[in-house]
């Protein structure tokens, strides 16, 4: 993570920082080991504030990369949504939520999930589950309409709650395999 995050702080946060190091009697020569110190502790936090979204976004690119070098068949050794769902209803359900409250039961039946086995809709819980802990997790599901499409936008907090809220049946804060079978079906 740190090397996701490495970078040269600009003059404005190394002055913050000396002005920062500077009452507490940290003298010129060890400014430099506190800095560095400071640094790592920043990364440490941004890392720890966007995990999440970083996996996403890191995936993506994974995924990204591979697609052209595999021709879109197999992703990360996994399926692509593109072979389970039709691009076309895809860019349908993604468009109608552009600037509409999201609502996973028009959603799923807009892409045609609500037709599928649920084998099928098994596997398109394999590809939403990032980080492939086998669960969902509130942060992944924020960015759910991404794995679907690189183009689908972000669901709002108050979104992720109410869809989280409807999947997730035993109460644990994420939505397993079986309970995302079953809202799709519902």
């Amino acid at each position: 993570m740190v090397l996701i995050f490495s970078f040269s702080l600009s003059p404005a946060l190394c002055w913050l920082f000396h002005s920062y190091l500077q009452p507490v009697g940290v003298d010129s020569s060890q400014q430099d080991d506190h800095l560095s110190l400071l640094k790592v502790q920043l990364c440490f936090a941004l890392a720890t504030k966007f995990k999440h979204r970083l996996r996403h976004t890191f995936t993506e690119l994974v995924r990204g990369e591979e697609e052209t070098t595999e021709d879109s068949t197999m992703t990360a050794g996994r399926m692509a949504m593109t072979d389970l769902l039709k691009s076309e209803e895809i860019k349908k359900a993604l468009d109608a939520f552009a600037a509409e409250t999201f609502s996973h039961r028009k959603f799923f039946e807009l892409v045609g999930m609500t037709a599928m086995s649920a084998e099928n809709v098994k596997k398109v819980f394999q590809v939403l589950d990032v980080d492939g802990s086998g669960f969902i997790e509130e942060g992944e599901l924020k960015f759910v309409l991404k794995g679907f499409s690189k183009d689908g936008r972000d669901l709002t907090d108050e979104e992720t709650k109410v869809f989280l809220t409807a999947a997730d049946k035993d109460g644990d804060g994420k939505i397993g395999i079986d309970e995302f079978a079953a809202l799709v079906h519902e």
